[in-house]
């Protein structure tokens, strides 16, 4: 890949199977490519020089810029059954490898001090052990993977890490040794093959909900605990932006710290206002993604109803549940419909509000069939107005309109029942 693309330089296609063989090399532009089928080997040209590899078994490109500055390689060819390699740069001619004769022998690497230890706990931070190569040829240039060239490499004990020497010839030939690792993490944090921990939950969460993990790797260690303290299997946690680590211990005291994950919490939408309109209730405000009514805890099946407001069905106490994209939820205050027990008991009613201008609503709940010929009347018991009748069952709702009248006192009659009430302008 000729663009600025950290780990996608190099991709192998196989049987229509793409492999990502980048590996190690350095973030430049990759502006050429070249194969030599006889010796199994892919030399990539890049701005700072030539790199080659074995794509059959290496996984570490090598720079074989031996006799040569750093430069950038605009073209490669490999001319077959010659072993050589040429490489045409920007500005600085055309230099060429010699490939042929390449049956080197590879570096041997060896360490004096202790590199795998049981107790990680007893290392002291600054130990350190020395690695070297223990058969070194004369006119081969020697490469650590760490990118020293000298003899000998000092290395920290507890941090894991591998190690490996890399030998180059005159003509380009190279040849790397085996990897020594060291294996002692003290409080490092390392990576497990497998993931040290599931996901039970999704992420982000809900605020309030948290994010639920369990750990993986329990048997391995003889103990554990999360960083939020908790010892159990299953951990939960609630706050933004919060690390997740397992500390893994062992029975001598060493401890790993496996990095698990990172908390993500979704803003709550803001609780719903419930408002009522007439014999309606409504939320206030925009259209929720989604919402659920109840009433006395029991949930309202409307049907398929798509506008945030229902019909009031009695007395009691409605809230609403929604939902926003995220499926985040909020919960509004209890709306309260209550309505005064007229004397027999069967029956609720009330005119608000009272006091009123005039501009006043009828609100009666009757669990049976009720016919209801509704008369109002002034101080001296004369009927000012006449409504038609009505039959009555379960929640209703009327709005009157008296307000040219004269202030005073008044009454809502359907029989047996009366209602006072005050007009006052």
């Amino acid at each position: 890949h000729s663009g600025h693309y950290k780990g996608e330089k190099v991709l192998q296609f196989t049987n229509g199977i793409m492999k990502n063989i980048s590996y190690n090399l350095p973030n430049v532009s990759v502006n050429t490519l070249a194969y030599a089928a006889d010796a199994n080997m892919l030399f990539a040209g890049m701005d700072i020089g030539v790199f080659c590899l074995n794509p059959a078994t290496d996984t570490v490109w090598q720079m074989i810029n031996y006799n040569m500055p750093y430069l950038c390689i605009n073209e490669l060819e490999y001319v077959h059954n010659t072993g050589y390699l040429f490489a045409g740069t920007w500005g600085r001619g055309v230099w060429r490898y010699d490939l042929r004769n390449c049956n080197m022998s590879k570096p041997v690497i060896s360490q004096t001090g202790e590199i795998v230890w049981s107790n990680c706990s007893c290392v002291p931070p600054d130990s350190m052990i020395t690695v070297y190569n223990t058969n070194k040829i004369e006119g081969y240039k020697y490469r650590w993977n760490t990118g020293d060239t000298t003899d000998t490499l000092r290395v920290p004990v507890a941090k894991a890490a591998e190690y490996f020497l890399i030998a180059q010839s005159d003509n380009g030939c190279h040849a790397m040794s085996d990897k020594l690792k060291v294996s002692c993490w003290a409080t490092d944090i390392i990576d497990i093959p497998e993931k040290p921990a599931k996901l039970l939950s999704r992420n982000p969460a809900c605020a309030g909900k948290g994010v639920k993990y369990r750990f993986n790797h329990a048997p391995r260690y003889d103990d554990f605990v999360w960083s939020n303290g908790s010892k159990e299997l299953e951990a939960q946690y609630y706050n933004d932006g919060e690390a997740v680590y397992v500390y893994g211990i062992y029975k001598e005291g060493c401890i790993d710290t496996l990095l698990i994950d990172t908390v993500h919490i979704l803003p709550s939408p803001q609780a719903p206002v419930i408002v009522k309109n007439g014999k309606y209730l409504a939320i206030e405000g925009d259209t929720p993604a989604y919402f659920e009514w109840y009433k006395d805890s029991v949930y309202l099946d409307f049907g398929d109803i798509e506008t945030p407001h229902i019909p009031v069905i009695g007395t009691g106490n409605y809230y609403v549940m929604i939902w926003d994209t995220n499926y985040c939820g909020a919960v509004s205050e209890p709306y309260v419909i209550s309505l005064p027990v007229l004397e027999d008991g069967k029956v609720q009613a009330k005119v608000t509000p009272n006091p009123n201008t005039g501009v006043f609503a009828i609100e009666i709940y009757s669990h049976d069939s009720l016919q209801a010929d509704f008369k109002i009347c002034n101080a001296n018991g004369e009927v000012v107005l006449s409504l038609p009748s009505e039959t009555i069952s379960g929640y209703y709702y009327k709005e009157v309109d008296i307000s040219h009248l004269a202030s005073g006192a008044y009454d809502l009659y359907f029989e047996p029942y009366t209602i006072p009430f005050t007009l006052s302008k």
